[in-house]
């Protein structure tokens, strides 16, 4: 493996390794006062450092980002590009939350450092090129999405859900909700004396996402334009939720009672215990299953396919026909949860597709959009003329920005 180093003469490169830096002392809670200071000025600077800031501290992202990095030899890596930089270390003191405790300090700085860094030097290259190229036609910038949802209980009222939503109310008879700022939500099954089960809808829009942690353990996180329906708590034979859209599963062992995702058309996925990411939008010319952990069975259709880790399912929706890829690109499909976009030689139009999800956006084409592959890595903190100057960049393609209107000519 090529050894690790920061490019030389690029300071911008060097303040969002600094950055990074500190954003790992705070988890390591290693951070002197002027150092916080420094920190907090620049959370402080942008609503897209406060939204970066958060997601690289949530704990289940942390914990995500170092398995991720397990293979990448973080520990080595990290103690070169401390070599390089004029950071000092300061004097250790044990992290407050008990999670981390279990990896090593350096394990996790580099986690954040690896991660973090990408983040904040592409999206503060993409502000300055906004700044300074006029390449892009466009009228007003669209921000990106964030955390939203519109929360239906079984008896028809609703709850609008934001970032900054915090507190805990009753949700049905014997259960309990959540919710937490970052725009995560709950359910904590605290009595079993109640022998019907209830069933509410999380509902995200366009340009909106959300986390759910389910009574029986099992996380969510759903993406923009999607819908999960499931029962408030669970029966004791089986556990069956539905899905429309987009939503990657870390679904909570139990030999006993199989996870079932349930999804447009009447085809099933089973689990019992595994990771996974499932993408089922009208839109998209195909239903996809992918699995990064454990072990999934789909059914329907007169069909039954066994994934393992690594492998795709897709469904094509025009012909019903099932494909299976056996070295599926994982790490492209999810990266949203890990808030970026991840494209490797991607046509226009499926990229597109997913810009209009985030953004709430329309996209018109002029010419023939044939042959036109993109590859990029782009933080989903940014606004949109980012990722568009990002694609204008290889000379194949124009945009123009109107309102909520997106023109793409060759």
């Amino acid at each position: 493996m090529d050894e690790f180093r920061i490019p030389e003469n690029n300071p911008d490169l060097e303040r969002a390794y600094r950055t990074a830096w500190l954003i790992a002392g705070y988890i390591r809670g290693t951070l002197t006062p002027a150092e916080h200071d420094e920190l907090d000025e620049w959370v402080a600077a942008s609503d897209a450092n406060m939204q970066l800031f958060e997601r690289l501290t949530e704990e289940e992202q942390v914990r995500q980002t170092l398995q991720w990095l397990s293979a990448l030899e973080t520990e080595r890596r990290l103690r070169q590009i401390r070599s390089q930089l004029p950071f000092r270390e300061p004097a250790a003191r044990p992290a407050s939350a008990t999670f981390l405790k279990k990896f090593k300090p350096w394990a996790i700085a580099a986690s954040v450092i690896l991660i973090g860094a990408l983040a904040i030097f592409y999206g503060n290259r993409s502000q300055q090129e906004a700044r300074e190229s006029p390449g892009m036609v466009k009228a007003v910038d669209v921000p990106p999405g964030g955390p939203m949802a519109t929360l239906t209980l079984s008896d028809g009222h609703t709850r609008q859900l934001s970032r900054t939503d915090s507190g805990q109310f009753e949700a049905e008879a014997g259960t309990r909700i959540q919710l937490s700022a970052g725009g995560k939500l709950r359910y904590d099954a605290v009595t079993l004396s109640d022998s019907q089960y209830h069933f509410n809808v999380l509902t995200t829009p366009a340009g909106g996402e959300y986390r759910l942690q389910l009574s029986d353990g099992t996380r969510i996180w759903l993406n923009a334009a999607s819908l999960v329906r499931y029962p408030t708590r669970f029966p004791a034979a089986e556990r069956l939720v539905e899905l429309r859209g987009e939503a990657y599963f870390e679904v909570a062992h139990n030999p006993r009672s199989p996870f079932r995702v349930l999804l447009p058309g009447g085809d099933t996925v089973t689990v019992l215990g595994t990771r996974f990411n499932i993408q089922a939008y009208p839109e998209e010319p195909a239903v996809t299953t992918t699995l990064l952990e454990g072990s999934v069975r789909a059914t329907g259709r007169g069909h039954r396919q066994l994934l393992r880790p690594g492998e795709q399912l897709a469904i094509r929706a025009a012909t019903g026909a099932w494909e299976l890829t056996g070295d599926a690109d994982t790490s492209a499909v999810v990266a949203w949860k890990n808030g970026f976009f991840e494209f490797h030689d991607r046509p226009i139009t499926e990229i597109m597709r997913q810009l209009t999800r985030w953004y709430d956006v329309d996209v018109e084409y002029q010419g023939d959009m044939k042959g036109l592959d993109f590859t990029a890595i782009v933080s989903r903190t940014e606004p949109i003329s980012g990722v568009l100057r990002k694609l204008e960049a290889t000379g194949a393609l124009r945009t123009r920005v109107e309102g909520r209107k997106i023109t793409v000519s060759r």
